[in-house]
């Protein structure tokens, strides 16, 4: 059975968790990136956030800090222009009591101590 949030962010235009549970681990190429203003509930403008695309794909992943770090780790560039072309590995995590989506990194990756800890949830994990 589905959890509830897989029929509430069926047509979202963002990926979310339950787009790849259960066909994780996903590699993709990124195609495109944007910045794009986020708002809180109440339409309040929470901020900037930078949002990926990719190759052949019609949902765009939002990107937090843990992921864009994750991810300068795989392409080895800061610049999300510099990540155009390159292909990253998402997979499904758990992470602060919630679901998520993580990049995948290079074996020995070792968490810098300000991002949160998680544990891949998907079947590579296992």
């Amino acid at each position: 059975m589905a959890h509830w949030k897989a029929h509430v962010d069926a047509d979202s235009e963002w990926l979310r968790f339950h787009d790849i549970e259960g066909k994780s681990p996903v590699t993709c190429e990124v195609s495109a990136f944007s910045d794009e203003e986020v708002y809180e509930p109440n339409e309040k403008v929470k901020g900037t956030m930078l949002f990926l695309a990719f190759k052949g794909g019609s949902k765009r992943l939002g990107i937090n800090h843990t992921n864009g770090w994750l991810i300068e780790q795989v392409t080895g560039k800061t610049d999300p222009q510099d990540w155009i072309g390159k292909k990253i590995t998402l997979r499904t995590a758990f992470c602060k009591g919630e679901d998520c989506i993580r990049v995948d990194t290079p074996s020995g990756t070792k968490m810098l101590g300000r991002y949160p800890k998680f544990n891949y949830t998907d079947k590579k994990a296992k």
